[in-house]
């Protein structure tokens, strides 16, 4: 296994939880009848799914500054 396979973000369990939010925020709003609301959704989901992908940024400097370390 290379060591940045080893890294991965993809598991922390934490953005794995990160990533599921989006993906049943969009199930729940798609089996509501809540289309008035869909400025604000489109908001919601930006800003849930900005969260598993500032895990996955901060686990890629991680890795670059433990890089160094080798």
């Amino acid at each position: 296994m290379r060591l940045q396979e080893s890294l991965s973000y993809k598991k922390l369990k934490v953005w794995q939880k990160a990533h599921q939010n989006p993906l049943r925020a969009i199930e729940l709003y798609r089996n509501s009848n809540g289309r008035k609301f869909e400025n604000i959704f489109k908001q919601f989901i930006n800003a849930i799914t900005s969260v598993g992908a500032n895990i996955a940024e901060g686990s890629r400097i991680l890795k670059e500054e433990n890089l160094y370390d080798f």
